[in-house]
């Protein structure tokens, strides 16, 4: 386990989806905490739960829309 900035793996998983958004018409919007978001955790985990909900969420909008995913550190 380390800790990880949970801001920087979602912006890498929107860029790295980013083709797949475009073409089911789907609009991410990320809201992240000005400072770093982090968590103890191990990175490819976290990639890969992060990586589920939002494929999934994909998926319930099979006509396009918007995905919204937000990150806030809590002290």
């Amino acid at each position: 386990m380390h800790s990880e900035d949970v801001n920087h793996l979602l912006v890498e998983l929107i860029d790295f989806l980013g083709e797949d958004l475009r073409r089911r018409r789907i609009t991410a919007r990320i809201e992240l905490d000005a400072q770093e978001a982090r968590v103890l955790g191990d990175a490819a985990q976290l990639r890969q739960a992060f990586m589920n909900i939002i494929k999934n969420s994909m998926e319930s909008m099979p006509e396009g829309g918007a995905l919204s995913i937000g990150a806030y550190g809590d002290g």
